[in-house]
């Protein structure tokens, strides 16, 4: 595997600031790489590259929850298992850890979702002829925190992925996904002005602490709910049952008193 050849190839195809700005148009163009090195001892993500110039790398260093000072790293002392790649492609992104297993897998990824995009030109067919339906706050604060914590790299979560994992990929080549996607991001902005998110990036966010606490509240009124719902479904059934009763009863004493005449059975 020759390293300098993926160095050329991250430099030619990488990521800016505006990359990720969650427009429609640009996620289903999107090929490019995001680059990250890790500290294997520590099991947590310490650089990410940003330019590559002469056989060396430049990187920004990740401090508390953000990547900032910039400084140069030589190749020579990252391993290929430091490396972990993102490659985002046509709306797919694609994970690797290491060099070698992005060396192997990147080109058999690219020709599946070229495969899998025609595939499911019948389904989205079908998927346009619905309207979007967009999600509550607590299924969006959800799947971000999942995506978030689903990886030790406590990577940022872009509203794409959100919607993805909300949606799959349809929603993208939906005729009404430009709105959508800015009402969706209306609502994770409604989440940091409350507290819950934190925004990183122009369209991408990671958790605050309060998060969970409020993911916790949600699940207690879901619960609460549910059984509300399920303590008013029986006293509906118990009072129905009374008023059949009641009426049975009734007409039993009419019949006793010779007002009707006995039920014959036909």
């Amino acid at each position: 595997m020759d390293r300098s050849q993926w160095f050329r190839e991250f430099d030619l195809k990488k990521s800016d600031d505006n990359n990720l700005s969650g427009v429609r148009g640009n996620s289903l163009e999107y090929d490019f790489y995001v680059v990250y090195v890790k500290n294997k001892e520590l099991s947590k993500t310490e650089f990410l590259v940003t330019d590559y110039e002469d056989d060396n790398l430049k990187a920004l260093q990740f401090t508390g929850n953000m990547f900032n000072s910039e400084i140069p790293l030589n190749p020579a002392d990252v391993s290929d298992d430091q490396f972990y790649v993102e490659h985002w492609y046509k709306g797919y992104q694609f994970k690797y850890n290491g060099l070698e297993q992005l060396n192997e897998k990147n080109s058999i990824d690219k020709k599946q979702a070229a495969l899998t995009i025609q595939k499911n030109k019948s389904t989205q067919a079908q998927f346009n002829k619905r309207p979007l339906t967009l999600s509550s706050r607590q299924t969006i604060l959800e799947a971000l925190t999942d995506i978030y914590f689903e990886s030790n790299m406590h990577e940022p979560v872009y509203t794409v992925q959100i919607l993805t994992r909300l949606h799959k990929f349809f929603w993208m080549y939906h005729p009404d996904s430009d709105s959508f996607m800015s009402k969706t991001t209306f609502i994770l902005n409604s989440l940091v002005a409350s507290g819950d998110l934190k925004l990183i990036n122009t369209g991408s966010y990671a958790p605050e602490p309060k998060a969970l606490a409020t993911l916790e509240e949600y699940k207690i009124k879901a619960k609460q709910d549910e059984k509300d719902h399920r303590d008013k479904t029986w006293a509906l059934f118990w009072s129905g049952l009374a008023v059949v009763f009641t009426c049975l009863s009734a007409l039993g004493t009419l019949v006793q008193a010779g007002m009707l005449g006995p039920f014959k059975l036909l």
